[in-house]
């Protein structure tokens, strides 16, 4: 069954060949390494209660191998347009625009709108940072760009970033919002346990692929290494904001 509704075209026909390329450089705010290194100095300047990020990264961990797990169990293929001319761009906007506004694999659901949500309304509920609600008025507002640009990309259906929108949101309420609740001296333990049956979910339907072993690895040495630090100088486990 296509998910193609003649979005794609008809954002080719109606933009031009700047917009898309701004579209190349914002959908970086949905890149895995960005949202990695994002979540990793936050973790480090303790601008929240660390043990709320290492849950984040427990989440974010079971969201990719979920929609990872997805894109290979659907083995949907992507739009086959591309927009992406980078002809007459800075070299280094380019060269940046070619490695990383790019799309290989499959297309359902959208990773990046995935990642996007898990991390950005996650972060809106562990913060303290302004308000709640400006708070997650600024996540809404960054999932819904990242969301934007996958298809103005030709990377992905309306389709796709939908469901990636909803299986990210699903994942911040029942995994991360809903323990801080219900068992907050428990909310580590509580998301990577829902993460690794995820992890082993992606590990089995893409036939353990490198990518797939180093996201177990690294959730392993994640939760061991919170462990660790944790027996060395325990934190506060009350939840904040």
């Amino acid at each position: 069954m296509s998910r193609a509704i003649g979005e794609v075209e008809l954002l080719q026909e109606l933009l031009p060949a700047w917009a898309v390329a701004i579209a190349g450089l914002l959908t970086q705010l949905g890149d895995a390494w960005f949202l990695l290194v994002l979540i990793v100095a936050l973790f480090v300047r303790g601008e929240t209660n660390r043990q709320d990020i290492v849950a984040l990264l427990g989440v974010s961990a079971g969201a990719i191998g979920c929609y990872r797990g997805l894109k290979h169990l659907f083995a949907a293929p992507r739009p086959e347009l591309s927009p992406l001319d980078t002809a007459g761009l800075h070299p280094v906007v380019e060269g940046l625009l070619e490695l990383t506004a790019t799309a290989s694999s499959y297309g359902f659901p959208s990773g990046h709108a995935t990642g996007a949500t898990v991390v950005y309304l996650g972060l809106a509920s562990i913060l303290t940072i302004g308000t709640r609600r400006k708070r997650f008025a600024v996540a809404v507002g960054v999932v819904a760009l990242v969301a934007t640009t996958r298809v103005v990309l030709a990377v992905h259906y309306l389709a796709d970033v939908v469901a990636g929108v909803a299986l990210g949101s699903a994942f911040v309420a029942a995994v991360l919002v809903l323990p801080r609740k219900l068992a907050p001296a428990y909310r580590v333990q509580i998301a990577y346990a829902v993460a690794f049956p995820f992890i082993i979910f992606y590990l089995l339907t893409s036939r353990a692929t490198g990518e797939s072993v180093l996201l177990l690895g690294g959730t392993v040495a994640v939760f061991v290494g919170w462990h660790l630090l944790r027996s060395v100088s325990p934190w506060e486990i009350q939840p904040t904001g």
